[in-house]
């Protein structure tokens, strides 16, 4: 009986971004399988999606005019709104295969 296991890693850069707003942010995706039984039936994998860099919103649609509180001069102000930090939301995934051979060309599947 043979055992295989396949790993697998994805590093991505997200970028976001409207007409006058952006974030940019990185996310690491990574996964391993594993496959075992006397024709590869049974398959057992798991991943983790989306670990990376808190992200925060930027750019011109945050700043507005304001002008000079109790001041007798009119200044023209321009004030930048500060966005919250936010992270992708992480997803861990598991699954689990066992599949019984009918024939020759047919099986049939369990899996979760």
């Amino acid at each position: 009986m043979k055992i295989k296991f396949s790993v697998g890693i994805l590093l991505r850069v997200i970028s976001e971004s409207t007409q006058e707003l952006n974030a940019t942010g990185f996310a690491i995706d990574a996964g391993v399988q594993y496959v075992t039984g006397p024709k590869d039936n049974f398959k057992f994998g798991i991943s983790l999606r989306n670990v990376g860099s808190p992200m925060r919103f930027g750019g011109q649609g945050l700043t507005v005019p304001a002008s000079a509180p109790q001041s007798d001069v009119n200044y023209n102000l321009t004030l930048d709104q500060r966005s919250e930090d936010f992270e992708l939301p992480s997803v861990l995934n598991i699954g689990m295969v066992l599949r019984f051979l009918l024939g020759r060309y047919q099986s049939l599947d369990f899996g979760r």
